[in-house]
């Protein structure tokens, strides 16, 4: 039995990784309907063109980045990817909230650690194998990300 679960629309009162989270959830539902065929694939190949895309968006940006030249760095075919995400615009997705995620559980570990001034985007960039530009992308400044992590409304 399938459940319904309700679609809420981004809208421009929310902070933008809420936007990102709404818009996230939408795609993610879409593509949870397809998760036979995710569980199918290796935790590995699913992991290794998680990573390739993270690294090409932010390497060379959205635009510039084609299935083919995720397929070729991943070492899968497009068939993969298409089976596995069925459009570009799913794997972006995933990938942002992948990164997400992890820039998140990592922030809080850091902090843990070290105390709430004592991290800097540098810390988690280098942590992250990103440049602080890349984490830029995501998070324009350490009061950005902490808002994020701490939940706090910018």
């Amino acid at each position: 039995m399938r459940s319904e679960v309700q679609t809420i629309a981004p809208s421009n009162s929310m902070s933008f990784i809420d936007r990102i989270s709404v818009c996230c959830d939408r795609l993610i539902r879409q593509w949870l309907q397809n998760r036979e065929v995710w569980n199918s694939v290796p935790a590995t190949i699913r992991t290794r063109i998680v990573d390739t895309v993270r690294q090409l968006f932010l390497k060379q940006a959205y635009p510039q980045t084609t299935l083919k030249s995720i397929a070729q760095l991943a070492q899968v075919t497009e068939g993969s990817i298409y089976r596995l995400f069925g459009s570009r615009g799913l794997l972006n997705e995933c990938v942002l909230r992948d990164t997400y995620e992890k820039v998140t559980e990592l922030t809080r570990k850091l902090v843990g650690q070290r105390g709430l001034g004592q991290v800097t985007l540098a810390d988690i960039a280098q942590a992250m194998n990103l440049s602080e530009s890349e984490l830029a992308i995501l998070f324009p400044s350490m009061d950005a990300l902490l808002d994020h992590v701490l939940g706090r409304k910018p």
